[in-house]
C-alpha cells in the first residue's frame, strides 16, 4: 500500500524504474538468503549442502524473506499498474479494487467455508495488486473526523473478527479454516489494513505539521527500517533462545512486548553498525 501510494502516480520508464528499485531489492535478497542459509547451518536448524543452497535461493531461505519475493513480483507489473492508474478516474480504480476484493478475498474465503467453488476467471485482478491501488486511493482521500471514527471502528471490528475466527475454528480443530482468518488476503485483514493505513496517514499528516520529537525520531529511524526487517528474525531467534528472565517470565502479553522492544533495539544497533562498514552496507540499503 505504501509502494502504491508513492509510486503509482510517477511516470517512470520501465528500464529506469527497474534500475532504481529492483536492484535495491535483488542484492539484499541474495545476500540475506545466503546469510540465513549459513546461519541455519551454524545453529543446527539445517544441514548445509549444495542442494539446500539452491533450493533456499529459489524460495525464501527464512520465513520473513517471503516479502522480498512478493515485492519483486509486484515491481514486475508496477509499470503496467502505473498506466492503469494514470489513465483512469477514481471510479474505475474503485471498480478495480472491488473486483480484486471479490476475486482474491471474498470468493476464496467463501470457498473455504463452504463446498461451493467458483469457476469464473478473475485472475487478472489477483495477487497483491489491489493493495497497491488501495494505497494510491487512500493517499488522495480527505481526512475528516467522520472518516477517522469509521476507520477506528473498522480496524477494531476486523481485528475482533480475526481473533474470534481463530479461536472458534482452532478450538474445533479446523486449522486450515483458522489460518484463513489471518491470511494476507482475508476480508478481515484487508479491512484492518485499509483502516490502519488511513489512520497512520492521519497521524503522519498531524506529525508533519508540528516539530514534535516523535516525528524527528521516526525520521531518524526510517533509513534503518528495511535493514531491521531483514535481520530481525535472526535476532529474535537468539533472544528467544537466551530465555532472558525479564522477557520469559511473567504475563505473556508483557513478555511479548518486552521481547519486541528488545529485538527492535538490537536489530537497529546491528543495522547501524552494518551501515558504517563500506563493504557490506549494500545489504541494508
Amino acid at each position: 500500500m505504501i509502494s502504491g501510494s508513492l509510486l503509482l502516480s510517477k511516470e517512470d520508464g520501465i528500464i529506469s524504474f527497474y534500475k532504481r528499485r529492483l536492484v535495491k531489492i535483488f542484492i539484499p535478497l541474495m545476500i540475506w538468503s545466503l546469510a540465513y542459509i549459513v546461519w541455519k547451518d551454524i545453529v543446527g536448524k539445517e544441514v548445509l549442502t549444495s542442494t539446500s543452497i539452491i533450493i533456499s535461493i529459489l524460495k525464501p531461505a527464512y520465513y520473513h524473506l517471503w516479502f522480498l519475493y512478493a515485492i519483486v513480483g509486484i515491481y514486475l507489473y508496477m509499470p503496467l499498474l502505473q498506466v492503469l492508474v494514470q489513465h483512469s478516474d477514481r471510479r474505475r480504480l474503485y471498480y478495480f479494487v472491488g473486483l480484486w476484493f471479490i476475486a482474491t478475498s471474498l470468493i476464496p474465503s467463501s470457498e473455504r467455508l463452504s463446498e461451493l467453488h467458483s469457476h469464473i476467471d478473475l485472475g487478472m485482478a489477483g495477487g497483491f495488486s489491489g493493495y497497491l491501488v488501495l494505497g494510491h486511493l487512500l493517499r488522495g482521500s480527505q481526512i475528516t473526523v467522520k472518516r477517522v471514527w469509521m476507520a477506528i471502528s473498522l480496524f477494531l471490528l476486523c481485528n475482533i473478527a480475526t481473533a474470534e475466527g481463530l479461536h472458534i475454528f482452532t478450538s474445533r480443530g479446523s486449522i486450515n479454516l483458522a489460518r484463513a482468518f489471518h491470511s494476507y488476503l482475508a476480508p478481515n485483514v484487508i479491512g484492518a489494513s485499509m483502516a490502519a493505513f488511513y489512520l497512520l496517514k492521519c497521524i503522519g499528516t498531524r506529525l508533519t505539521k508540528s516539530e514534535s520529537g516523535i516525528y524527528k525520531t521516526i525520521d531518524q529511524v526510517t533509513p534503518y527500517i528495511f535493514g531491521i526487517y531483514l535481520v530481525h528474525a535472526m535476532i529474535q531467534y537468539h533472544v528467544h533462545e537466551l530465555k532472558i528472565p525479564i522477557v520469559s517470565n511473567g504475563h505473556l502479553g508483557y513478555a511479548l512486548l518486552l521481547e519486541t522492544i528488545l529485538v527492535f533495539y538490537l536489530s537497529f544497533v546491528c543495522v547501524w553498525i552494518i551501515k558504517k562498514i563500506p563493504l557490506i552496507r549494500v545489504c541494508v540499503p
